[in-house]
């Protein structure tokens, strides 16, 4: 990889500040996991603009789509005290559009994640899409080896990752290919058309410079729509949408996290450490996150408070965490009535137990979205 290369990748992963997991990138106290993911993933993605899709509002309150008429309050024999949240929660988008798609693969490739900004900070405006080999790393992660799509507004009206690499030609415009199967990993970008950059990123997928260029001389507009199931209502005050991805093996097997973003408040002591080689995989003191997850399982811990919340059956449970600062990913887990589990989770006292059913009640679940493409 370049000199050039590594510090757009630098770049993209200070802007991102993590998770953009992995993507997943390094979220100030929450899973290490996640945030290892994060980084990884959004590493190969450059700063763009808000995406920009068409945002409409469920027209239903509180897991009434999913559960039938769920009121969205907390009905507890112990109700925790009222939560901070915030007069206005930013939309988020029903439906956000693919733009452009590939219509050939290398053989044996299945998708495995489809993932879209929500709010500023991200270092892209549009869907980032993931293949991997079929039958391999089943689950959810979408860390190591990878083929990663994007289809990316411009940056300040210019192609953001510039003249790295060899000259190419893509149907006719000019693309740039850096690194090599050999390598590792692999780069190909070009402007397919006035406004959008298309990028591919091969990484340990032994995809030859012929395959990468194949691929990118396929890419076709594409009608199709990554639909978001999931509007959040209840976020604590301060806090915003950030990113949402639906990711698995196959439509039995799923998980759709949307993660939120927020300062923290004036003088909040932060569970955000320095700890050994885990440094660098921590967020700045300065942030907060929740993140929301829709499934059929949850990976919350066993056990924990029953509750009631926005008329289902809940729990609150907590994963003590060994960081300089005394804290708790603590977890709130919604059983909805078509036998999804919407879990709600973050660090305390970063993010207080209150806040965390707030955002609970205050998420309004859809039906199920279209995982026809997951695995295929």
């Amino acid at each position: 990889m370049s000199p050039s290369t590594e510090e757009l990748i630098r770049q993209a992963l200070e802007r991102q500040a993590e998770r953009a997991v992995d993507p997943d990138r390094v979220r100030a106290a929450l899973p290490r996991r996640a945030a290892r993911r994060a980084r990884r993933r959004y590493a190969t993605v450059a700063a763009g603009a808000v995406a920009a899709a068409a945002l409409a509002a469920f027209a239903v309150p509180v897991l009434a789509l999913d559960d039938g008429g769920g009121t969205g309050q907390v009905a507890a024999s112990n109700p925790p005290p009222p939560a901070s949240t915030g007069a206005t929660t930013p939309a988020t988008p029903t439906a956000v559009a693919l733009r452009y798609g590939p219509t050939w693969l290398p053989s044996g490739l299945v998708e495995r994640s489809r993932s879209v900004p929500l709010g500023p900070g991200n270092p892209y405006d549009g869907p980032v899409r993931i293949w991997k080999r079929a039958n391999t790393d089943p689950g959810v992660d979408m860390g190591g080896n990878r083929l990663e799509f994007a289809a990316i507004g411009l940056k300040d009206g210019a192609n953001q990752f510039g003249d790295v690499g060899t000259p190419v030609d893509i149907n006719g415009r000019p693309g740039r290919l850096s690194g090599s199967a050999s390598d590792g990993k692999s780069y190909l970008h070009w402007l397919i058309d006035p406004q959008t950059v298309v990028f591919i990123h091969q990484v340990e997928m032994g995809l030859s410079d012929a395959d990468m260029l194949r691929m990118a001389r396929s890419v076709q507009p594409d009608p199709g729509q990554f639909q978001v199931p999931l509007r959040l209502d209840g976020l604590p005050a301060g806090m915003t949408p950030f990113r949402v991805e639906i990711s698995g093996d196959s439509p039995g097997n799923w998980r759709l996290e949307a993660s939120a973003i927020g300062a923290q408040p004036a003088g909040a002591a932060s569970a955000t450490g320095t700890e050994g080689k885990e440094s660098k995989e921590r967020a700045s003191s300065s942030e907060r996150w929740v993140y929301i997850r829709l499934g059929p399982t949850t990976d919350a811990p066993d056990g924990g408070e029953s509750t009631v919340i926005g008329g289902r059956p809940a729990r609150i449970a907590a994963r003590p965490i060994d960081i300089p600062v005394p804290g708790e990913h603590t977890y709130v887990v919604v059983d909805l009535e078509s036998g999804r589990k919407l879990t709600v989770y973050s660090l305390v006292p970063d993010v207080s137990r209150a806040d965390l059913v707030a955002v609970a009640a205050g998420t309004v679940v859809g039906a199920a979205p279209d995982l026809s493409w997951l695995g295929h």
